[in-house]
């Protein structure tokens, strides 16, 4: 991984909702579909046709996002269905990209906003 997630590293960055993740890591991608078994896989992209807010979020999709450099690569991008990968909209023709942890807090809030209303 590109950060820590020692005991040290998360109290440092305040994150008081550290008890209650639950973290798991995979040994591959393969690994995580077998052991999660997510219900959509709803991947992030510059180069998705479908905004991010025109998505139905369920319980236990997954959302996948790249590395603020790479993307997912047009290869991974490939497997799945075009309905599946989705944009965040860039307001300005100055950015060519929102940072990693901008665009998981936009798509995760809008997932966790979704899943909210049906409460």
């Amino acid at each position: 991984m590109g950060f820590e997630i020692t005991e040290k590293a998360v109290r440092r960055a305040g994150l008081d909702y550290w008890p209650f993740v639950k973290l798991a890591q995979h040994k591959s991608w393969e690994d995580y579909i077998a052991q999660s078994r997510p219900g959509k896989i709803w991947l992030f992209s510059k180069f998705g046709e479908r905004l991010y807010t025109d998505a139905v979020f369920g319980p236990t999709d997954a959302l996948v996002f790249g590395s603020e450099t790479k993307g997912l690569g047009q290869a991974f991008l490939g497997q799945f269905p075009e309905s599946q990968i989705l944009r965040i909209p860039i307001v300005t023709d100055y950015v060519r990209s929102l940072n990693l942890s901008n665009a998981v807090a936009i798509a995760l809030y809008e997932a966790r906003r979704q899943l909210t209303l049906d409460r």
